[in-house]
């Protein structure tokens, strides 16, 4: 989203070292460093290594708490909300970008708030954060779930989390997929294609 916004702002950046190199630390920071912290910071509510669930694969199982509240659900908004400032633009040429800043915050939100929620339903409501002890003991445990053990609920909770990555993937998709500058491109790869095909019989 940045990029994008960068792409679509009109203001001037130079091309400076120093320009390019506050952009390489930025870009560093924010797609790998901030992930693998994120991702490390799971480990404080981590229950134990994984769940084999059925029909649905490994899931990282987390004590839901308060601490799991503030690591795992509110960084998804925190980002999205960020990601939504530097979409905000207020001129039509960007309506594009300004509807995938929509899409984005709007899907992130539902599906943190839905994670949150299924995730409280099956735990029975916000349990106790006692100790690092007491949240990490057996961790070396593997479970494996069978189907059977979900509700129908449940299944569909999770056949509906499963299926916003792609909804947002075809949002962006019909977003800039085509638009005019897309087109253009698509036209012109078909036309390299087809003179290469045209090129290739003629040589036969």
């Amino acid at each position: 989203m940045r990029k994008l916004e960068a792409v679509a702002s009109t203001r001037r950046s130079g091309a400076s070292q120093a320009n390019r190199r506050r952009l390489f630390f930025t870009e560093i920071g924010t797609c790998f460093l901030l992930p693998v912290i994120h991702v490390a910071l799971q480990y404080i509510v981590q229950g134990h290594r994984y769940d084999v669930r059925e029909n649905v694969g490994c899931v990282i199982p987390v004590l839901v708490s308060w601490p799991t509240v503030l690591l795992t659900y509110v960084p998804p908004l925190f980002v999205s909300l960020a990601a939504a400032v530097y979409a905000g633009l207020n001129t039509g040429r960007y309506l594009r970008l300004i509807s995938l800043a929509i899409a984005d915050v709007c899907l992130v939100i539902f599906g943190s708030l839905f994670t949150m929620t299924h995730d409280l339903k099956i735990s029975g409501g916000l349990r106790p954060y006692l100790s690092w002890h007491d949240a990490h003991q057996n961790f070396g445990q593997i479970t494996q779930i069978t189907e059977d053990w979900f509700t129908s609920a449940s299944t569909s909770d999770m056949s509906v989390l499963g299926g916003l990555f792609p909804v947002y993937s075809f949002t962006f998709f019909i977003l800039f997929g085509f638009g005019e500058e897309a087109i253009r491109e698509y036209l012109r790869l078909g036309k390299l294609l087809a003179n290469n095909w045209m090129s290739f019989r003629f040589k036969r």
